[in-house]
């Protein structure tokens, strides 16, 4: 448990939303965060819940899946979790910036 601790952000959903909002996706928005970085945070009415769970067996299996990353392909997997300060709920993830072209 300490390994997933470590990859939790308790931190303002405001502030985070108040970032440049740079993208959209089906369930979440995408702001810049930091450098290289970006925050996705859920869209309203999203299943927070079920979504929690899909984190939590990402996360346990971080390590297993970037030893099979090459140099053709690599996962971009969540850093870290953002937790509302002041709900103390789930609202994203942060996860590394990816220049490319939109699929």
């Amino acid at each position: 448990m300490k390994r997933l601790l470590q990859h939790v952000n308790q931190t303002s959903k405001d502030k985070v939303i108040s970032l440049k909002q740079i993208n959209k996706g089906g369930e979440s928005f995408i702001y810049e965060y930091g450098f290289g970085e970006v925050a996705k945070v859920f869209k309203e009415g999203f299943d927070y819940g079920f979504k929690s769970m899909i984190m939590l067996k990402i996360m346990q299996k971080t390590e297993a899946l970037l030893n099979e990353c090459t140099e053709e392909y690599e996962y971009i997997l969540p850093q870290e979790i953002l937790v509302d300060e002041d709900s103390c709920q789930m609202f994203g993830y942060v996860m590394k910036k990816i220049e490319g072209y939109p699929l």
